[in-house]
């Protein structure tokens, strides 16, 4: 008997040990939810994150017969480690936009946006100081002039994340985007994040958006997360807006994939 014990308790460690080391330095992405994540890549990593999101949006005000659905697909993020604590980034996406008013249809495709950027690791949580992160962004005005701006647009976001314990993180974004010289647009996002074994996390998101003129567009969304090896991780998310400037609902599927180095 126990012979018996000691062999389970044997296996039971070896187990462990294996699952571990599967999942250890594992991928982490900036993707599902409207949030960015506290972490940088490795030096040297390179690591492609992309996905489609489905949109619809009813009942515009002041306009309310107007319908629009926007598929934003092979919306991409590709991120390189230049130190252990800094990395690049370039990011676009294909969008097809179509609107109804009434009887009449029209509709749009094009490249939305070219973005650089960069983050930058500033904090190690310790005590009530968070992990945390600086990205700063400079939107190109590539593609169609119906969907971006005609004006280089520069922005920055601080991200926080402080442990709640082993398997719980509460996250949060705050940042802005310089749309032009009169123009500022703000960005604000709460999050929490649990993390149900070593491969399946969770979440939920309230988030913002608030010009400097106009209304302010505010959403709550869900997701999980699947890692399918420690370089490979899939996730599918979905929302609704919280006020009528806001979308109706939306989904997203997507994923991310780190390259060996």
């Amino acid at each position: 008997m126990k012979n018996l014990i000691l062999w389970f308790s044997l296996l039971f460690i070896f187990s462990f040990n294996s699952l571990f080391a599967q999942y250890y330095d594992a991928i982490s992405i900036d993707r599902p939810g409207q949030s960015n994540t506290y972490t940088t890549l490795k030096k040297m990593r390179f690591q492609i994150e992309s996905g489609f999101t489905y949109t619809v949006d009813k009942n515009f005000p002041g306009n309310e017969n107007l319908e629009m659905v926007k598929m934003q697909m092979a919306s991409t993020t590709l991120r390189f480690g230049l130190t252990k604590k800094f990395e690049l980034r370039l990011g676009s996406q294909f969008t097809y936009q179509r609107e109804k008013i009434l009887d009449q249809k029209s509709s749009i495709s094009s490249i939305e946006g070219l973005n650089l950027g960069a983050k930058l690791r500033v904090l190690e949580s310790k005590g009530i100081i968070p992990d945390g992160a600086l990205l700063m962004t400079v939107g190109l005005p590539v593609g169609s002039k119906e969907l971006i701006s005609d004006k280089v647009e520069p922005g920055a976001t601080f991200i926080g994340s402080h442990p709640l314990s082993e398997a719980a993180r509460f996250e949060y974004n705050a940042g802005f985007t310089y749309r032009n010289a009169d123009f500022m647009e703000y960005f604000y996002s709460l999050v929490l994040s649990v993390n149900f074994s070593e491969q399946t996390s969770a979440f939920i998101e309230v988030a913002r958006t608030d010009p400097a003129k106009g209304e302010a567009l505010s959403v709550f969304d869900f997701g999980i997360s699947v890692l399918t090896s420690r370089t490979v991780i899939f996730d599918i998310y979905g929302g609704k807006g919280l006020n009528k400037e806001a979308p109706d609902w939306f989904i997203s599927v997507g994923g991310g994939i780190r390259l060996p180095r």
